[in-house]
């Protein structure tokens, strides 16, 4: 899974063309790389990640870039609530 998420994550950013955004989002990447991984353990969130990348893969199927904009917003979203509240439950019990 997390080779496939990686991929599509570059496609994703590759298909934007925006090679500033392209390069703070690898960046940013590297840097969350355990967390991300670690936060697909966490209740339902596997499951919600894969349900918000087939909406995504279906917006961009129809061509629709408002409908795919609005899915990737909201998975970014999400990734990013799960990965905080990760990050903070670790380092409580830490």
């Amino acid at each position: 899974y997390v080779a496939v998420n990686n991929v599509l994550h570059v496609l994703v950013q590759e298909l934007a063309g925006n090679r500033v955004l392209d390069d703070i989002l690898r960046r940013l990447r590297e840097k969350v790389a355990l967390y991300r991984h670690q936060q697909l353990y966490e209740p339902h969130r596997f499951d919600a990640s894969m349900r918000e990348h087939r909406e995504i893969l279906e917006a961009l199927r129809r061509r629709d870039p408002d409908a795919a904009e609005d899915c990737m917003k909201r998975h970014l979203d999400r990734q990013c609530r799960a990965l905080v509240h990760l990050y903070e439950t670790r380092d409580v019990g830490e």
